[in-house]
C-alpha cells in the first residue's frame, strides 16, 4: 500500500508542475509547452531509470508518480488529432515528429547521463 501513496503522491506533484508550465507558456498556435514538458520529462525518465533499480521505490515514486503525472502523452495526442482535423497537416507532422525524436533522443542522453553518474 506504501507504494500506491508514494505513486500517487509523486502523481500529484508531477501535475502540478506541467499544469505551472501550461500557465506559464500558454498554447498559441504550436503547442511548445507540450513538446517540453514531454521532452523534459522523457530525459529526467532517462536518468532516473539509469541510476535507481527497477524495484527501488524511489523509482515508483519519481518515475511512475512525478514524471508519469508530469508527461502529457494523451494531451499530445489530441493535439494531433486536432491539428489533424484542422487541415493542418504539416503542424502535425511537426509535432509528432519533434516530440517524438525529442523525446527518445534526450531519454538516451539522460540514461547515458544516468550511466556516468552511477559510475
Amino acid at each position: 500500500m506504501k507504494n500506491v501513496f508514494l505513486v500517487g503522491f509523486g502523481a500529484m506533484l508531477g501535475a502540478m508542475a506541467r499544469y505551472g508550465l501550461l500557465l506559464a507558456f500558454p498554447l498559441k498556435g504550436f503547442p511548445w509547452a507540450i513538446a517540453l514538458i514531454n521532452i523534459s520529462g522523457s530525459f529526467v525518465l532517462g536518468i532516473t531509470a539509469a541510476l535507481i533499480s527497477r524495484d527501488d521505490p524511489k523509482r515508483l515514486f519519481l518515475g511512475t508518480g512525478i514524471l508519469g503525472g508530469y508527461t502529457t502523452y494523451s494531451t499530445f495526442s489530441l493535439d494531433v488529432v486536432e491539428q489533424l482535423q484542422k487541415g493542418n497537416y504539416l503542424a502535425a507532422i511537426g509535432n509528432v515528429s519533434l516530440q517524438t525524436i525529442g523525446s527518445i533522443a534526450l531519454c538516451a542522453v539522460g540514461f547515458a547521463i544516468g550511466s556516468k553518474l552511477s559510475s
